[in-house]
């Protein structure tokens, strides 16, 4: 059985200023206030797919009830993605039936 990816999001993909700036995109809201249900201690853990490329990670507090995806370096190299880029990002809940 093929694994489900049922939240979707599209953006550009910005950087936090600094050297080593993360790469992340932004979440809508009404994902930050789904998310509450599948929340693990102060995180909450997702499976994120851009192409064919995935990976663990987390929904990370941007602010002001905001949350944001950091999108790792490995992954960036493989999909071509640099700061800026328009970008398709799937992903579901861990422990999302």
């Amino acid at each position: 059985m093929e694994l489900r990816f049922p939240h979707s999001i599209s953006g550009k993909v910005k950087r936090f200023p600094g050297k080593g700036g993360w790469y992340y995109i932004m979440v809508p809201k009404k994902y930050t206030t789904l998310s509450k249900q599948y929340k693990h201690g102060r995180f909450v853990r997702i499976l994120a797919q851009i192409g064919a490329s995935r990976w663990g990670t987390s929904l990370l507090p941007f602010g002001k009830g905001v949350d944001f995806i950091a999108i790792k370096a490995s992954i960036r190299k493989e999909q071509g993605i640099k700061e800026g880029s328009k970008i398709n990002l799937q992903f579901r809940f861990i422990g999302e039936a």
